[in-house]
């Protein structure tokens, strides 16, 4: 689901495009586990792009600002500290650009 808030920019000229000020999805799994996902860009909203996954033994942070900044982080609980974390990723700089990775096959392979 997503919506509109603002029809036209500062001096009155429409926007044109097919991005939402506002969107949530809901994702079901086989197992009827779901999770959600929502988000905003709205002038001044708070300033904020990250993921978290929360479950009924803890929550994970899947990326802490942009869609894949590493790293990856499990905690016990709902409280993200470093008594609670659980695991971390580990991820080499060179290996952190999440554009070329959507594009890597299994084992580090590239497309031809």
């Amino acid at each position: 689901m997503g919506g509109r808030h603002y029809k036209t920019d500062s001096d009155g000229k429409p926007y044109v495009d097919q991005n939402f000020d506002s969107y949530a999805v809901e994702y079901t799994f086989p197992d009827g586990g779901k999770m959600t996902m929502d988000g905003r860009c709205v002038d001044g909203a708070h300033p904020i792009y990250s993921s978290y996954a929360h479950g009924s033994k803890g929550i994970a942070v899947v990326s802490s600002s942009n869609d894949c900044d590493p790293p990856s982080r499990t905690f016990k609980g709902q409280n993200i500290t470093r008594s609670a974390m659980i695991w971390e990723s580990k991820i080499d700089p060179e290996e952190r650009n999440p554009y070329q990775n959507e594009w890597k096959l299994p084992h580090g392979r590239h497309p031809q």
